[in-house]
């Protein structure tokens, strides 16, 4: 801690010296020059957000943090003139004084009245005005005097083509421009892009927003305006009189053959002679009607064909589909397996049948050019959380096409060296810094199907299904015991929709081993609570898991999106009906054994909900809530530790040490070298994440739960939840963080402190009162903590 507090008072040290510099700035300027201080904006709409009003400003001030302009500051105390070492580095982190432009400010006044008539705000006043409230210093205001918005009254469709009308009006209750709406320029295009998508999925290749215009009648009174939407035919030269052109009627274009070229080389000739392999594979909406798959290849194909076909959304035969087309970009890619991903469309000549129907053709290609199949790496990790630290290194093997099915194939050997806390015995360790010694084997292989004695042709390819067969070893020494852990788990994940996503695991075993040295299974069998003892017991888990996942996150932008997830286990049920109806023997506690171990038997549900807000783009809050419940019953008195719930830590509540909240208001000096375990658990976050500068990210943080006990125990009194008394128990910290963020590695350092510790007597509950600098918890971490 005392190396925290000399941090924070270098840390005020440079901010003091940084905030004489930016104040000094004006010295610098020329008597004509005059350092922007603020932009001002007086709005009288509350229809027009002043966020984006603020965006058009084309001249913003230097940057201010908690105030103070460091950045400024920084400049101001580099030596400008042939600048080196500390000097270039203050000038490459600075930001030089912000001198008025007026004509950016003549520019920006310009932008806010076109930005007004685009949103219907027709004839608005905008106005600036430049004060001199200092010397040398200038603040811009920006006054907008908006008018009454136009709205839309009546919106008519004139569709030229016959044959586009019922597509177009059978999606207008999902238009994006409805009747009382304000003129938005932005809306029109977005409806536009819609139209275009919907005639494109109806297999209208060739169509584009360029055939749909808007007119626009505002003559009315009360600032309404008609709107009606044209949607015009093509237009083309007269074969009967050359110099005259006519309008026709846009061509549909169905898909005729699926051509893959599975080892496509653009540099080789065309010339080389290619092999074709044509594979007919029933459609999943009617199988009556195939596909026809033409792979086109120079050497042998090295995914089977059945793995593409499964892969590709486009059907032959069928009118082509823009959705279609992107989902099978997207599937591909999801192989991993291709390092050059392309889906083209060509036109083919129209015979006589296509005339006759206004139809044509188009030939499919996909091109995919083959990526590496194996690959080694090595990690490093570190971490410290709570003041346990630890290095890690692992070896990862992978290849990406183990069974010629794009199945990805992964084997890990790692290696942990961890600081932990010791419970009860003495540091024996002889690793100097270093009581813990890790290492295990984990492999994993992921199956681009459901592995199931069904034809995949059963399943819509919608659902983009995924097995999973994993299997891992992993030992640990500690001073005080040997732990080994055995598990396998077997399960399938699926999308029902875009936003949507199902993971079912009907097997997950876990088999835990304990090897403690004498002196600490004395101290085991001396424990009078049967939870605590249990942490130290052999137990054997066979369960199955459900998950239910929901996440509307667009990747490619930042905006407000939701996260919901549902987790339910059960684990013990199948192996009681076996032993009850073939061997009911029981050991000399009473609980069934298998494989000499005693198997768990208990539910487990949990869900948790996060709702992301941005600002902006580098400004945005989380919000976070957390609940879960384990029921052990049968032949298990009390929950795995391994599927119990904790509090505490760099991921949860930050303001306590990892284990070391609850349950409840429950406390007891003795027990402090034990993990803090519960029943139920209840949680909630509140985190605003901002950027300072460039890679370096800040946030501040609230954090508030508990963990409580299902039922009363004498050993932790208060421990269990009670309904009068639940809220009163919830502990509450705040905090700061400083984040890293290189794009691919997040390195994260959070400081927290508790303000309600529910362990204390009610009129010392709220420790902030009393605390200090010493208090604070610091957390260092991998990535985002939610």
């Amino acid at each position: 801690m005392a190396k925290l507090y000399l941090f924070l008072k270098t840390l005020c040290f440079i901010g003091f010296l940084s905030f004489l510099a930016s104040c000094n700035s004006t010295r610098k300027l020329q008597e004509d020059q005059f350092l922007l201080k603020k932009n001002k904006i007086i709005n009288n709409s509350n229809n027009i957000s002043n966020e984006i009003i603020k965006g058009l400003i084309k001249q913003l001030p230097n940057k201010k943090f908690i105030g103070i302009k460091f950045k400024l500051g920084f400049y101001n105390l580099a030596r400008k003139e042939n600048p080196k070492g500390f000097s270039k580095f203050l000038m490459k982190i600075g930001e030089p004084p912000v001198v008025l432009d007026t004509s950016l400010v003549n520019s920006t006044l310009k932008k806010m009245k076109l930005y007004l008539d685009n949103h219907g705000f027709f004839n608005s006043n905008v106005e600036k005005r430049i004060d001199y409230p200092k010397k040398m210093k200038a603040t811009v205001i920006y006054k907008i005097d908006a008018s009454k918005p136009y709205k839309l009254n009546d919106i008519n469709y004139i569709v030229e083509d016959e044959n586009l009308k019922h597509f177009v009006f059978s999606t207008l209750n999902n238009s994006l421009i409805k009747s009382g709406d304000n003129y938005d320029i932005d809306q029109f295009d977005k409806e536009r892009e819609r139209i275009v998508t919907n005639l494109k999925n109806q297999g209208y290749f060739a169509f584009s927003k360029d055939y749909i215009v808007y007119k626009v009648d505002s003559t009315l009174n009360d600032n309404m305006m008609n709107v009606t939407m044209l949607i015009r035919s093509p237009i083309i030269n007269s074969t009967i009189f050359p110099d005259s052109v006519i309008k026709t009627n846009h061509k549909r274009f169905k898909i005729r053959n699926i051509c893959i070229f599975p080892d496509y080389n653009p540099l080789l000739s065309d010339s080389v002679k290619k092999d074709t392999l044509l594979l007919n594979v029933p459609q999943f909406e009617d199988k009556t009607i195939l596909n026809h798959y033409f792979f086109i290849h120079n050497s042998e194909i090295k995914i089977k064909p059945k793995t593409f076909s499964q892969s590709i959304f486009i059907n032959s035969n069928n009118y082509f589909n823009l959705t279609d087309a992107e989902q099978t970009y997207n599937r591909l890619a999801e192989l991993r397996n291709f390092r050059f991903i392309n889906i083209g469309f060509e036109e083919l000549k129209e015979d006589s049948m296509d005339l006759l129907r206004g139809e044509s053709s188009l030939d499919c290609k996909i091109e995919l050019a083959k990526g590496k199949t194996n690959s080694v790496s090595t990690e490093l990790e570190g971490s410290n959380s709570s003041g346990y630290f630890g290095v890690a290194g692992n070896i990862l093997f992978q290849n990406k096409n183990i069974f010629k099915g794009a199945e990805i194939f992964n084997i890990k050997l790692k290696g942990v060296l961890e600081n932990q806390k010791i419970n009860l015995t003495a540091d024996k360790s002889t690793i100097p810094l270093f009581n813990t010694f890790e290492t295990g084997i984990e492999t994993s292989i992921e199956i681009p199907k459901f592995l199931v004695p069904i034809s995949q042709e059963r399943f819509p390819k919608y659902f983009k299904p995924k097995t999973t067969i994993s299997a891992g070893y992993d030992f640990q020494k500690r001073p005080d015991f040997k732990r080994t852990i055995t598990n396998l788990s077997f399960g399938y994940d699926w999308k029902q929709s875009r936003y949507i996503q199902h993971i079912f695991n009907p097997v997950e075993i876990n088999a835990v081993k304990i090897y403690p040295d004498s002196a600490f299974k004395a101290t085991i069998d001396a424990f009078a609570d049967k939870r605590l003892k249990y942490q130290y017991t052999d137990h054997f888990i066979l369960n199955l898991r459900y998950s239910f996942i929901y996440n509307n996150q667009d990747p490619n932008k930042k905006r407000n999106f939701t996260f919901f997830r549902a987790n339910f286990e059960s684990a013990g049920n199948f192996l009681n009906g076996i032993k009850k109806v073939f061997d009911d023997t029981r050991n000399q506690s009473g609980d069934y054994e298998v494989f000499n171990l005693i198997y768990s038997q208990y539910l487990r549900f949990d869900i948790e909900l996060k709702r992301y807000i941005y600002f902006n783009l580098n400004n945005y809050l989380v919000l976070r809530a957390v609940s879960g419940i384990g029921f052990p019953y049968g032949n298990s008195r009390q929950l795995p530790y391994e599927k119990s719930f904790i509090a505490g830590g760099a991921n949860d509540i930050r303001a306590w040490r990892l284990r070391s909240l609850g349950p409840g208001s429950y406390f007891d000096a003795k027990s402090e070298n034990f993990d803090r375990i519960g029943d139920i658990s209840l949680e909630f976050n509140v985190e605003n994440r901002f950027q300072i500068y460039k890679i370096l990210q800040g946030a501040i943080f609230v954090d508030a739960g508990n963990i409580w006990l299902n039922k009363a125990n004498v050993l932790f009194p208060n421990g269990e939840i009670q309904a009068d008394k639940f809220l009163k128990q919830i502990a509450i910290g705040t905090g700061f963080g400083a984040r890293l963020d290189f794009s691919f590695l997040l390195i994260r350092v959070d400081a927290a402190i508790p303000l309600r510790n529910p362990s204390k007597t009610s009129d010392r509950e709220w420790v902030i009162a009393h605390s200090s600098l010493r208090d604070f918890v610091l957390n260092f971490g991998i990535g985002y903590p939610f």
